[in-house]
């Protein structure tokens, strides 16, 4: 675990929304519980950034024992993997274009075109 400490606060899951198109899914957590604002601080301070999720639906604490054998998590200084950082670019621009339609559609659109342009490039090269 490479020192990490496992950041743990009493959560209840109150929602999931998985997009077809990009096969992500969105997962919500609630806590009723009071959380210290040090854990809130070290919890937010990793925003951006890959790890895992463990999720144990009942009344003990997470051990370390119980994430043992994790595969490590490969991704680049930044944190972000490069189609995260290229699907964060697309949304900027779509901010700043208007917003005309929704990100997912010009997400869509801009990923389309931009392998079409690849694929194009591989015809030309040959």
């Amino acid at each position: 675990m490479s020192g990490e400490t496992l950041l743990q606060i009493p959560a209840e899951l109150t929602g999931s929304q998985t997009k077809s198109v990009s096969k992500t899914t969105k997962l919500t957590f609630e806590s009723q519980e009071s959380v210290p604002p040090e854990l809130i601080s070290k919890i937010t301070a990793k925003v951006g950034k890959t790890g895992w999720l463990c999720f144990l639906a009942e009344e003990r604490p997470l051990d370390v024992l119980d994430v043992v054998g994790l595969p490590e998590i490969k991704a680049e200084k930044g944190e972000k993997s490069k189609s995260a950082r290229l699907r964060g670019v697309l949304y900027r621009l779509w901010e700043q274009t208007g917003r005309v339609g929704d990100s997912e559609t010009h997400y869509q659109i801009h990923m389309e075109k931009y392998i079409e342009h690849v694929k194009s490039r591989i015809q030309e090269a040959m």
